[in-house]
């Protein structure tokens, strides 16, 4: 069968708003198995910090509003303070190292935060829908040399619709550690729609968004930045020192990047059924 790749760049380019329609009317089917019956779960979702997410697209909080379980937080710094490199899973940028294995246990300490039911609860809400656990990292940013450039430009995720990822920094983040940086409104549904395709310097965004507005997310361990990162954004570039984070993001069950890690043994038999939605594409099969 012909593609119809051709066709509906053309469409795209011709009738940009239709074809803007078509997408989201597809991008809408293939989530209906998410949608069908949902609703937020009001008692677990701390609505002053889903209205900050909706209004501005970004909130940093301690993690102790965010998170219960302290002592994971304790395991993951131990983990990243180790700074071990690992090779077997994305590819690292000279700027910046994986510190967490490709395979991961479902109930160890890199997915553990995570599923915490508070914080599926609060992801489903953002987004909509009983939210896909897409993606878990752990990073070390690194000092270089050579100017900003790929993800320390300013840039928007093209991974989804919408998603709400949350950074949690391992290490004390100062303006010398590249802090992550938000331009606020700049989310879906947010103040300010850019249509800015390329990545952009500091110079750049400032004509677009004062430099005032900025959202600079300094802060010690256990600082909790969450952030739809659909909004335009950009990832630390250090000065001194390097930068420790562990990472999550929520997507749709429609998200344009597949997962970026893998589960090494099954899910626990205690998960709630949000917890399960969030953990696996296709929760129903996961459990047969």
């Amino acid at each position: 069968m012909p593609s119809l790749a051709p066709i509906t760049s053309r469409v795209a380019a011709r009738a940009p708003r239709l074809a803007a329609a078509a997408r989201r009317s597809a991008w809408k089917a293939r989530n209906v198995s998410r949608t069908r019956g949902f609703r937020p779960d009001e008692a677990l979702v701390d609505r002053p910090l889903l209205d900050e997410l909706r209004a501005r697209g970004i909130a940093v909080r301690p993690f102790d509003e965010v998170f219960r379980d302290r002592q994971t937080l304790d395991e993951l710094r131990r983990l990243a303070e180790r700074r071990e490199t690992q090779k077997d899973g994305t590819a690292a940028k000279e700027f910046l190292e994986r510190l967490m294995p490709a395979r991961v246990e479902a109930s160890g300490p890199y997915v553990a935060l995570a599923l915490e039911p508070q914080v599926v609860a609060l992801a489903n809400a953002y987004v909509g829908m009983r939210s896909y656990l897409r993606g878990l990292e752990m990073w070390r940013n690194l000092p270089t040399d050579e100017p900003p450039k790929l993800s320390q430009l300013w840039h928007r995720d093209w991974d989804d619709v919408i998603n709400l990822k949350l950074f949690v920094y391992l290490s004390e983040v100062t303006d010398e550690h590249g802090p992550f940086t938000f331009a606020p409104g700049t989310q879906p549904r947010g103040r300010r729609q850019l249509d800015v395709k390329d990545r952009l310097s500091d110079e750049e965004m400032a004509r677009i968004v004062p430099r005032e507005e900025w959202v600079v997310c300094t802060g010690g361990p256990g600082t909790v930045v969450l952030a739809d990162t659909c909004g335009y954004h950009k990832g630390g570039k250090p000065t001194r020192g390097d930068r420790l984070l562990w990472t999550a993001q929520f997507t749709s069950g429609a998200a344009d990047a597949k997962r970026n890690f893998e589960l090494a043994d099954g899910a626990p038999a205690s998960l709630s059924p949000e917890q399960r939605w969030a953990l696996f594409e296709h929760p129903r099969r996961a459990a047969s």
